[in-house]
């Protein structure tokens, strides 16, 4: 009995030591802004440019510090605001910290670094976001000499809607040319404020504070990626030029004098200047080109002038995108800071014939880069119109008799808010005239006309009031339905007078209204739109259901060899009944009425795959296929493995798992079973799972010949774990990451609504990061692979040993 005892604290000693043994702290880190969305500008300096290299340069020395960092974006791409703190959510991370750079105009005295976190949280100083936050804004403080303007409460999205302690931090004032601008503009101290980040996060959440420094962060392995382009004359489409000589850095090489031959180099991952040269020509440069990506291909051509050339002029104005009217801005050519054109009349520059990318920065607006051709003692047009930034409306909704906030629903157009008296309801919204109405249990519905101005906060109450007792009312229920299949669905429902009712599919929705004939509105995401009438009776219920039609949805993906997802497979596509031909290149698609479809693909030399993939109203679902090919040298695995809640691997849950267009198996989270795939070609597949009530979650495994892989897959419940901080917002129940619900364009305020990406579109720029790695072998890339295995085995052990020692005890 004692040994019994003893083996089955052994095995729970082990599951213990190996979760220790591989477990990391898992963080987000948020570059705000990115692509189309600039941020502030100033000082010839560009904010998602900043808060980007901070980043990326904060990334290396948290890795090696022992955290697991989740990026948003890694490149100079577009991430709306909804997405990022979705795609953490969905990670499971520990913590969040996003980084901006504020701004107060161009030529602001405003001074100073300052650090935000949720609403709520400078009252709660034992709590987790406050203590990040405070940690933060500390050593920010220890190595730039700038004024302390605080740790700060805010209703940001990337604060409220993250399922986890979050942190925006406030670098300093972009436009502060003499001060905080000298900070932002060196590449030493933007190394500083990585390390302070990085020490930060150390030291709330524990690592080696050692890697926090520039030189140990040079110790983890350089990201690559591969440039390429062509060499021509005059313009980057016309005559070819050979034998020209390309430097990047310290990489260099000479195109060929074939044509169209292109040339390539391995750089760095990041921002890079090309230069290219030849005898008799002007040195050309470039500054402007697709950032080099990790194991991806960035394409930079470029074209160089005779040096005997004659010059040509680009001529051109800066407009307003909304109204066509000029305005000021300063002109960048290939990145580099040209003049500043003050609004009035065309702006003129002389320029050696050739292509340039063209940038106007002003405030106020989205940056934007144009492509203009110069040709010899010519005059080009080179006219940029930029689109102005979103103004922001805050407000309250109050009662009219007592002044007091009243718990509310907030519309403006067809976008609704629901305000609960302890924060401002926000919208997010270009410069304009604007009405917002506000409808309460109880209350009359109210309304506000707002003017907003671009870039700017415009604070507009709403004022509500009691209505006359001596109106008699009856109420307008009912349900929202699927006409095809009569069920239940979520939505939005409108009256006519303004009302609007945010209809979960569950019960009835309800408006108790003054007597009278009412239009009830219907609509869904993925439906069409429908209008009933119906009668409001004082004292009666009056039952108005509305059904609307399903969107046709849309089957996409691509059909990739088992083992080798990179491999693509030419093949006829079948998808209920119907036939495509996929060229192996581009993904198939095909318009369906929503419902589950069984898709299959014939290669010509007879294999097959299949898979069952399940189409939404109105939305794009990734149907990608694998295809066992089957050669004499073809050696086979096992893979198998087990679903554990995440920070709590010896609870198993009973999940869908699946490897990515192959096949589907049921786990059931029992003590002693595991999740099977037999007759694996070797090579790596992304297995993933999926639980109800969990956040889903995938693993790439590598699957070894005649060898046993195992992977453990964990998956983070839909519940609000931080005890410190229960302000912290539980997220939706359904987050979907790879389409995020909104497109803002100012990260600093609350998200808008805007057309979903599809699958294929991820935006999330993760390399390197955003997958967790298994392997039968330690040689295999991993996140702690040894840990990994040493946990999984360690379970196995413990629970073996368990069902033993309660056998042992029976008898």
């Amino acid at each position: 009995m004692q040994i019994h005892k003893l083996l089955f604290l052994s095995g729970i000693l082990a599951i213990t030591c190996a979760t220790q043994a591989w477990a990391q702290v898992p963080v987000c880190i948020d570059a705000g802004h990115g692509g189309t969305d600039s941020g502030a500008t100033g000082c010839n300096l560009i904010e998602s440019e900043i808060n980007l290299n901070v980043a990326l340069k904060l990334q290396p020395m948290l890795e090696a510090a022992g955290f697991t960092v989740y990026m948003t974006r890694t490149t100079d791409t577009a991430v709306d605001l909804s997405a990022r703190s979705a795609y953490a959510n969905s990670k499971g991370v520990s913590t969040f910290a996003s980084i901006h750079t504020n701004s107060a105009g161009e030529n602001s005295t405003a001074t100073g670094i300052e650090t935000f976190c949720y609403t709520g949280c400078t009252g709660k100083t034992s709590g987790n976001n406050y203590q990040q936050a405070d940690q933060i804004q500390t050593e920010m403080l220890n190595v730039w000499n700038l004024t302390n303007r605080g740790v700060k409460a805010a209703n940001y999205s990337v604060l409220r809607n993250t399922n986890m302690p979050a942190t925006l931090t406030e670098l300093g004032f972009i436009g502060n040319c003499s001060n905080d601008a000298t900070y932002l503009s060196s590449e030493t101290h933007l190394q500083e404020a990585a390390e302070a980040h990085c020490k930060a996060l150390v030291t709330k959440w524990g690592g080696d504070s050692t890697q926090c420094t520039q030189s140990s962060s040079g110790n983890t392995t350089t990201k690559t990626g591969i440039v390429k382009g062509g060499t021509y004359k005059t313009t980057t489409s016309g005559e070819w030029l050979g034998e020209v000589n390309i430097q990047i850095g310290d990489k260099s090489t000479v195109s060929s004098s074939t044509p169209n031959t292109l040339w390539e180099l391995t750089v760095p991952e990041g921002n890079y200047t090309l230069t290219a040269s030849k005898s008799g020509y002007n040195t050309a440069t470039r500054n402007d080109c697709e950032p080099a990506s990790a194991d991806k291909i960035s394409w930079c051509s470029i074209a160089l002038t005779e040096t005997n050339a004659q010059k040509g002029t680009a001529v051109g104005t800066v407009q307003d995108s909304s109204n066509g009217q000029t305005i000021p801005a300063n002109i960048l050519i290939n990145g580099q800071q040209a003049f500043t054109y003050d609004g009035t009349g065309q702006w003129s520059y002389e320029l050696d014939a050739g292509a340039y990318g063209i940038t106007a920065l002003a405030d106020g607006y989205n940056k934007k880069t144009i492509f203009c051709i110069i040709f010899s003692n010519a005059t080009s047009e080179c006219s940029i119109s930029l689109d102005p930034q979103n103004g922001t409306i805050i407000g309250k909704v109050l009662d009219t008799a007592t002044n007091q906030p009243v718990s509310a629903q907030v519309a403006l157009g067809n976008r609704t808010q629901d305000y609960d008296t302890q924060s401002d309801f926000v919208f997010s919204v270009p410069a304009g005239s604007y009405t917002l109405t506000a409808s309460a249990e109880g209350y009359e519905t109210g309304s506000t006309s707002c003017q907003v101005n671009r870039g700017q906060i415009s604070t507009c109450n709403i004022a509500i009031s009691e209505p006359d007792a001596n109106i008699q009312k009856g109420f307008i229920k009912g349900q929202l339905l699927n006409s095809r299949t009569n069920q239940p669905i979520a939505g939005t429902i409108l009256l006519s007078d303004s009302s609007v009712f945010h209809y979960t599919g569950n019960a009835q929705y309800q408006f108790y209204v003054p007597a009278g004939i009412y239009q009830v509105t219907g609509m869904a995401e993925g439906y069409d739109t429908q209008t009933v009438s119906c009668t409001s009776t004082p004292g009666q219920t009056t039952t108005c259901d509305i059904s609307l039609n399903p969107q046709t949805g849309t089957l996409t993906g691509y059909v990739y060899q088992a083992g080798d997802i990179m491999t693509r497979i030419k093949s006829t596509i079948t998808v209920d009944g119907t036939t495509l031909s996929y060229d192996g290149e581009q993904n198939w698609t095909k318009i369906v009425e929503p419902g589950v479809y069984s898709v299959t693909a014939l290669t010509k030399y007879g294999e097959t795959g299949q898979n069952t993939c399940t189409v939404e109203p109105g939305k794009t679902t990734s149907c990608n296929i694998a295809i066992v090919v089957a050669t004499d040298d073809t050696r086979y695995g096992t893979m198998t493995g087990v679903v554990a809640r995440n920070g709590m691997t010896n609870m198993f849950i009973p999940a869908q798992v699946s490897i990515d267009g192959l096949e589907t198996v049921s786990y059931h989270g029992q003590d002693d079973e595991v999740w099977t795939f037999d007759h694996l070609p070797e090579g790596s597949y992304r297995v993933s799972a999926v639980s109800p009530g969990y956040y889903d979650n995938y693993v790439t495994c590598r699957v070894v010949a005649d060898e046993v892989s195992r992977c453990i897959i964990l998956l983070t419940p839909i519940i609000n774990d931080d005890i410190d901080d229960p302000d912290v917002p539980v997220p939706p129940a359904s987050p979907d990451p790879i389409n995020p619900p909104v497109t803002p364009s100012n990260p600093d305020t609350p998200e808008t609504p805007s057309e979903p990406e599809t699958p294929d579109n991820q935006p999330y720029a993760t390399p390197g990061n955003s997958e967790d790695s298994c392997s039968a072998t330690p040689n295999q890339p991993a996140s702690s692979p040894f840990g990994i295995l040493a946990t999984f085995g360690g379970l196995l052990i413990g629970l073996r040993l368990r069902r033993r020692f309660l056998q042992g005890a029976k008898r």
